[in-house]
């Protein structure tokens, strides 16, 4: 597994890593503060039921129209990024989320769908994991 960690920590890509997340957020929820959204229309009319909420959550929070994705703060109110910032944050976290998807992944490989295990297994060969 440590051949497998040192090769995702240099060629893993942000697309990748967003996967990663979202990945392990639909599985157990771990990395919920890196879970974002596509700033879009269908994002606001899929969370939230009123106008009042919207409101809420924009002027509360740190929001900006223009940015590329969106998440909920602790409050729920939200925060967005661009796409520059979504990959600086990403690549913050990077260790953790590699350890948390891996982790998750050994846990219950059933879960994972088949593209992903075969992702792995590409990973791990290339990185001469047995």
């Amino acid at each position: 597994m440590e051949n497998l960690i040192e090769y995702l920590k240099e060629n893993v890509t942000t697309d990748e890593l967003l996967e990663m997340t979202q990945s392990v957020n639909s599985y157990n929820g771990a990395l919920d503060y890196l879970y974002y959204y596509e700033n879009d229309e269908e994002f606001f009319e899929t969370m939230f039921q009123t106008k009042d909420e919207v409101a809420r959550a924009v002027c509360y929070g740190d929001y900006s129209y223009t940015d590329d994705y969106v998440k909920f703060n602790a409050y729920g109110n939200l925060e967005s990024v661009n796409q520059w910032e979504l990959e600086e944050e990403l690549n913050d976290y990077k260790e953790e989320i590699i350890d948390e998807y891996l982790n998750a992944y050994e846990e219950d490989k059933a879960w994972f769908n088949d593209d992903v295990i075969k992702k792995i297994e590409e990973w791990e060969e290339e990185s001469g994991e047995e």
